[in-house]
């Protein structure tokens, strides 16, 4: 390529990648837009969980955000007996990691198994976030 035409390449190839990405960030303004609405002005996020000696990682930054006014957050407890979306012991519908988090006074806590196979819709809480 001659050298005079680097630059002009160079501005062409990052202008197009930022009206690529335009749409990308309109779109997730509209979406944030149309939650907020839903939401009543709050931001809710959702911590998944399901291995019980890796909630350490998430503890502290859940605290941090119950305290904060500007939050809704919950917990949703998936059962440790599940492999590929599937119960292990089909008789089984109890849920240790529910058990745990409620015992230890976690009030948004809530039990993803619903029924055999069943299990709660993330959609009904309109999440901002999902950890």
């Amino acid at each position: 390529m001659l050298p005079f035409l680097v630059e002009p390449v160079r501005y062409a190839k990052r202008s197009k990648n930022e009206l690529s990405a335009l749409g990308r960030h309109l779109a997730r303004k509209q979406y944030q837009k149309n939650n907020e609405s839903i939401n009543n002005g709050k931001i809710k996020v959702v911590f998944i969980c399901q291995y019980i000696p890796a909630w350490s990682k998430n503890k502290q930054l859940y605290e941090t955000l119950t305290k904060d006014e500007r939050f809704d957050v919950y917990l949703l407890c998936i059962p440790s007996g599940v492999s590929a979306n599937q119960l292990v012991n089909q008789d089984d519908l109890s849920n240790d990691t529910y058990e745990y988090f409620t015992n230890h006074g976690y009030q948004k806590a809530i039990n993803a198994l619903t029924g055999r196979n069943t299990w709660f819709d993330l959609k009904q809480i309109h999440p901002d976030y999902v950890f």
